[in-house]
């Protein structure tokens, strides 16, 4: 039998591990607690924490930012209207 997949949309609240609707106190302590486990000071320089590390900072630019995160959540919607998970 076939499984049919959802497909999911990578986005910033997905890199924090944060609901879209939680509080910016949420995303921050999520971001803190990230940073400090993917840290790459904590993995002998890896490359590979470099670039996590550069996309929660990212990530939490974007959603600290009121304008640039409702640009986000409207790109979101608009993409899961794309993909027909949304009418």
């Amino acid at each position: 039998p076939t499984v049919s997949r959802r497909p999911k949309i990578a986005h910033y609240y997905g890199r924090l591990k944060a609901a879209p609707d939680a509080p910016p106190q949420v995303s921050r302590a999520a971001y803190k607690a990230l940073v400090q486990k993917y840290h790459p000071d904590r993995h002998q320089g890896s490359v590979r924490h470099e670039i996590v590390l550069a996309a929660l900072n990212k990530a939490q630019e974007v959603l600290l930012d009121p304008e640039r995160r409702a640009a986000h959540d409207a790109w979101i919607r608009q993409e899961e209207i794309r993909l027909g998970l949304r009418e």
